[in-house]
């Protein structure tokens, strides 16, 4: 497996730095952990959410994706999509709980985008105090 790192030139941003921390370590723990062989990738960039500008970091992977009628249930406490894989590859389902819990006390929004069979994506997006993005 690669693991890539994609950082744009970035505007500050006022966050807990120790929660967006925790959250990129879980969704890049999770992508390492279901990802057998291909690649992960970590992107940061600037971008604009309902008009509002700010920065997003995503966590994608090549690994086997997410059923979306599981998708919504991926953010619940102790949530396991596929008892099978949690015996195979650990933890508990807490990793995602904790980082929504996270990203709504700093204002973030977190989305997942995924494909059974294409891999997955994660990511957190932080609003900005400066102005539009130019």
């Amino acid at each position: 497996m690669e693991f890539e790192a994609h950082i744009d030139s970035l505007p500050q941003i006022c966050a807990d730095l120790a929660r967006l921390k925790r959250i990129l370590e879980i969704f890049i723990g999770n992508a390492c952990k279901f990802t057998d062989a291909g690649a992960v990738r970590l992107r940061a960039r600037r971008a604009l959410r309902n008009g509002m500008p700010g920065v997003q970091f995503e966590v994608a992977d090549t690994g086997p994706g997410i059923d979306p009628a599981k998708r919504d249930a991926l953010f619940e406490p102790f949530a396991q999509l596929d008892e099978a894989s949690t015996r195979t590859r650990g933890g508990l389902g807490l990793g995602l709980a904790i980082a929504k819990r996270h990203a709504r006390s700093m204002g973030a929004e977190l989305e997942v985008a995924s494909e059974k069979g294409r891999g997955a994506s994660f990511s957190v997006f932080l609003p900005t105090q400066s102005g539009p993005i130019s």
